[in-house]
């Protein structure tokens, strides 16, 4: 008896394991490809979005005046590069804006950015995820960040920055941890989230 039980056992763990998959968190060359594609056309397209939309008010009302063009233009700007399903975010551990805070997923990103600078000196180009949310599965393309010289002016030394434009900073953001940055530091990461179908 105790053999013909031990038998079924087996029987049953060795069917069992032959019906599981590869781990469906990777995701296939084929997925990669596709979100490396997809994600850096929309990554791009926001970072030109901003970084044009800055420079110009930078030029017209200066650094104090780009804080209040960012605060009330970024997130739309960042919604304008949306289409075809899919959907941006950027992200990063010292967010200025609460709404840039990282969820459980996106951190697990960032600390993988964090681990290969720290290792290799160097950010790789990109990192995708395959993310299963409320039984629908979709690709997280994220494109790395880095501190530019220009962007120190708002993210850099407070010690360096112009009263005003701290007071500007304040008012806009009261628990901003996004200071004390020098350039080339690793600033965080846009999220292109992809639906896969």
């Amino acid at each position: 008896m105790k053999l013909k039980l031990l038998f079924l056992l087996m029987l049953g763990a060795l069917i069992a394991g032959c019906g599981k998959t590869e781990n469906s968190n990777e995701p296939t060359a084929a997925e990669l490809k596709m979100a490396q594609e997809t994600g850096s056309k929309y990554a791009a397209a926001l970072m030109s979005g901003l970084k044009d939309t800055l420079q110009t008010a930078i030029r017209e009302k200066g650094v104090a005046g780009a804080v209040d063009v960012c605060n009330v233009q970024a997130m739309p700007l960042t919604r304008q590069a949306e289409g075809e399903g899919v959907s941006i975010k950027r992200t990063t551990n010292k967010y200025r804006n609460p709404e840039n805070a990282p969820d459980e997923t996106e951190k697990a990103a960032l600390a993988y950015f964090e681990t290969q600078l720290k290792e290799s000196g160097s950010l790789p180009e990109n990192y995708v995820q395959k993310v299963s949310e409320n039984g629908e599965q979709f690709l997280y393309f994220y494109k790395p960040m880095q501190m530019a010289a220009v962007c120190l002016s708002c993210h850099g030394d407070p010690a360096t920055m112009d009263e005003n434009l701290l007071a500007t900073l304040d008012q806009h953001y009261p628990n901003d941890m996004a200071r004390g940055y020098s350039e080339g530091d690793f600033r965080g990461a846009i999220r292109v989230k992809i639906p896969l179908k």
